[in-house]
């Protein structure tokens, strides 16, 4: 059997901006936001307008200054870094609650995919 990766963008009203569908689940979700020009389409927003996004830390942080990552552990660091983490982890909470209500709305979404690869 075989899944399929997603990455989803959520707007704080809840709406989807951006995705990348149907990438092979053995697929980092870092490397599907690559793919599927989610960084470049982020970058050039905050380019324009200066917004940032909340990620969680499955994401590269390396050359993207408009990703926020947050991370479940405590960071070491300034006070002001530890308060970002805890804000960006309570942003985050919003993209959690939307794949959940997308995750029960499409219970399928969860099912892995059976295939045969020799006619089995």
């Amino acid at each position: 059997d075989t899944y399929v990766g997603n990455i989803f963008v959520f707007c704080p009203d809840g709406t989807i901006s951006l995705a990348c569908t149907n990438v092979p689940g053995c697929v980092h979700d870092s490397t599907i936001a690559e793919w599927g020009n989610i960084y470049e389409k982020l970058g050039s927003m905050y380019h324009r307008y200066g917004g940032k996004c909340t990620v969680d830390s499955a994401f590269s942080r390396r050359h993207h200054d408009f990703l926020i990552k947050s991370s479940q552990t405590i960071p070491f660091g300034s006070s002001e870094e530890i308060v970002v983490n805890s804000e960006a982890t309570s942003m985050r909470q919003s993209a959690e609650w939307g794949m959940r209500a997308i995750q029960s709305s499409f219970p399928r979404i969860k099912d892995r995919l059976l295939y045969e690869e020799n006619g089995e």
